[in-house]
């Protein structure tokens, strides 16, 4: 699997989403008759990262759920993560859907539905780094991607720090590896999802901000905002939710477990060669 990558994609859909409304989707006008599309930035584990050439995740497997409630297709569209609110509230998608805060400031763009998810900014840095509280940032080079809420809380908190903004979560991750910056600022998930897969880095304990995600539709869309949230409050009731949730974020520690365990007995069979 491959956490990372660019592609569009058509999604698989939930085997069991509740009961269809064909009726509601003659409300509902979409940017392809026939789909719902949603553009994502499928570098966040475990909302969108990309298994076999797909985007899939927390955000698709909502995404699909809805679609089919609504008797459409779900259709990923992988992006830049600051295009996506532009893409939405432009009408080339219909939904955004990329772990995205809500914002006072992205309320003047979008129609934001319920929250589903409450998360938190956290700080990573490499495990040899002096660094051990997010006080000690001051002075240092911090590495956000472009146009989240960590680019916003590092921007108004560390005015004495430089700002390395990046496309991608990853990249920031990567330039850290290489000692090009001090530390990351990121969501707590995908943060965890980063430091299962790399020995090397570690997140510090406090918390920058509590901060809730929701899906963002144009302005003005208001039956699908509501067929949305009628979704959401559905997969609440029934656990559908807290399934989705539980399964991706096992899904991405079962493939770094095995990536380790398959680097490990690589190891030993190149020792046991080599003796």
């Amino acid at each position: 699997m491959s956490m990372f990558g660019c592609s569009g994609s058509q999604q698989p859909q939930p085997e069991n989403p509740g009961t269809e409304n064909p009726a509601a989707t003659q409300e509902i006008k979409t940017a392809v008759d026939g789909k719902l599309t949603w553009a994502t930035s499928a570098d966040f584990p475990p909302y969108e990262y990309i298994e076999n050439e797909q985007v899939v995740g927390i955000d698709a497997d909502v995404m699909a759920y809805v679609a089919q409630k609504l008797g459409l297709e779900s259709a990923a569209e992988n992006m830049d993560f600051s295009s996506v609110i532009t893409a939405v509230s432009s009408g080339k998608t219909d939904v955004a859907a990329s772990g995205i805060t809500i914002r006072e400031d992205r309320k003047e763009s979008v129609d934001f539905t319920t929250p589903y998810v409450t998360t938190s900014q956290v700080v990573i840095v490499r495990f040899d780094s002096p660094i051990k509280s997010a006080n000690e940032l001051d002075g240092k080079t911090i590495g956000v991607q472009l146009n989240t809420t960590g680019d916003e809380y590092v921007t108004e908190n560390y005015a004495s720090s430089a700002v390395e903004r990046y496309g991608k979560g990853f990249e920031a991750i990567e330039a850290l590896k290489q000692k090009k910056i001090d530390a990351v600022v990121i969501d707590g998930d995908t943060a965890d999802k980063f430091i299962e897969a790399d020995d090397d880095l570690v997140k510090l304990d406090e918390t920058l901000t509590e901060e809730e995600y929701a899906f963002a539709v144009q302005k003005g869309n208001t039956a699908l905002l509501n067929a949305i949230n009628d979704a959401l409050a559905e997969m609440k009731e029934n656990g559908k939710l807290d399934e989705i949730i539980a399964a991706h974020k096992a899904a991405t520690e079962s493939e770094e477990e095995a990536e380790g365990s398959s680097e490990a007995a690589s190891t030993e069979e190149a020792a046991t060669t080599a003796a």
